[in-house]
């Protein structure tokens, strides 16, 4: 199975039915996978969202996401996930799982049956990713999980 990146929610523009693609957020996870542009990312990933429609904004940066309807969300998404590696895109992501307290880029064993790792959530407002180091952090997780035989 390939594996699953999971993002928070559509964007306000971006289409539902194409999770984790387009947008600014969905670039920079292309470039960081280093898997030939659009069409070797869609290959290489499933993807989708906690939430299936745009929450709305949250200030002038960012957007909401309710904690409550997410953690539904991921309770409802789990039998899906058994045997998975699945990729927790940023914080919020990680509470929805309430996984909130595992460090970036390492895999764990869930005890729902699947694998998780949380990973910097892909926005450019995330500061993280200004560092080069934190980018080339970001590339070496993917070339490590493209590399690794399928679960």
């Amino acid at each position: 199975m390939r594996p699953l990146l999971v993002g928070q929610a559509p964007g306000r523009t971006s289409r539902p039915d194409r999770p984790l693609i387009g947008g600014r957020a969905g670039a920079l996870l292309i470039e960081l996978s280093s898997v030939g542009g659009l069409k070797g990312y869609v290959r290489a990933f499933d993807r989708r969202n906690v939430l299936d429609a745009w929450p709305g904004r949250n200030g002038a940066k960012g957007d909401l996401f309710p904690l409550v309807d997410a953690r539904a969300s991921v309770a409802a998404m789990i039998p899906d996930l058994g045997g998975r590696r699945v990729i927790m895109l940023g914080r919020a992501v990680s509470s929805a799982f309430d996984l909130r307290y595992l460090s970036w880029f390492e895999w764990h064993d869930d005890p729902r049956g699947f694998r998780v790792a949380p990973f910097p959530h892909p926005s450019p407002v995330n500061k993280f990713w200004n560092s080069p180091t934190n980018r080339d952090r970001g590339r070496v997780f993917f070339r490590q999980l493209l590399e690794q035989e399928p679960s």
